[in-house]
Order: structure tokens, then sequence, then C-alpha cells
């Protein structure tokens, strides 16, 4: 790392640390035998103003549910045919989500499109083929059992 590039670093990490403490956060846990080696000239790093950023602090409020957890399944029977808003006068069914809910990975996208809309499923028009294709074919992963995919609403 240049000498140029300590301030920015420095810099991020403080907001960084900053967001974690309004998130509510009072520690970093690390594994157990993880420690830290830093370079002998640390303290040597006056030409570094730390606290000179001048953006405003960023607040972040804490969500708070009626219930601390619940399942996929629960939040998905709450919603049942849902008409909250205008969006479903144009639609046929919800598109909730398919896949392992506990699955490491997740892949969140936009709103059900036509073919979606048509099957209740998300992504499996053009889209979702090619996305089948690459988390199957390129990633050497089982869409249904090693991934989660939804979409941030769930009908248009």
């Amino acid at each position: 790392m240049s000498i140029q590039e300590r301030p920015i670093l420095l810099r991020n990490l403080r907001n960084y640390l900053t967001f974690l403490k309004d998130y509510g956060f009072s520690e970093i846990p690390l594994e157990s035998g993880v420690t830290l080696k830093l370079p002998s000239d640390t303290n040597k790093l006056s030409h570094c103003s730390v606290g000179t950023d001048k953006r405003p602090e960023m607040k972040v409020k804490k969500i708070i549910t009626t219930k601390p957890s619940i399942s996929i399944k629960e939040v998905r029977k709450e919603l049942g045919d849902c008409t909250r808003c205008d969006l479903y006068k144009n639609r046929k069914t919800i598109v909730f989500g398919s896949g392992n809910p506990h699955a490491d990975l997740v892949f969140v996208g936009e709103g059900p499109g036509a073919d979606e809309d048509e099957q209740g499923f998300p992504f499996v028009g053009r889209a979702g083929k090619k996305l089948t294709e690459i988390i199957e074919k390129g990633m050497n992963l089982n869409r249904e059992e090693d991934t989660y995919i939804c979409n941030i609403v769930k009908c248009r």
C-alpha cells in the first residue's frame, strides 16, 4: 500500500467502524488464534489526518419486529394472495421465491416478468435459464438445493 492510500484506508475503516457502532455493535468477534501483526512503521503515520471527514454522520435505525424471527413459509402464508397495493390488478400470481431458504447463496432480482408471473417462480424466463446455467454449469451447484432465488417485489 502506498503512503497516499493510507489516509483513504484509515478514513474508510473509521467510517465502517462508526457505522457498526451506530448499528449497535459493541465489539467485533474474531476467530480464536487470530493475531494482528502490524508493520514496524505503524506509529509513523503522523502524516495521516484521521477525523477530517466532513460528511454528515450516517444514522441507521434499528428495525424492530413484533416477531424476532419468522420463517419464509410464515411470510408467504401471511402474504396470501396479496392485494396490499395496486400491482395485484395486473398479475396472475405472487412470485415469492424458490430454492433453499437456508442456502448460503441468495440471488435477488428486481421483479418478476411475464414468464415468472405465468409460472409463479422467479427467474424462469430467458434470464432465468441463463442464471440456472451459470449456477449449475459455471458454479457446479444445484439451483434448488444450493441457492435461494427471489425478487425485491413479488409482482408487477
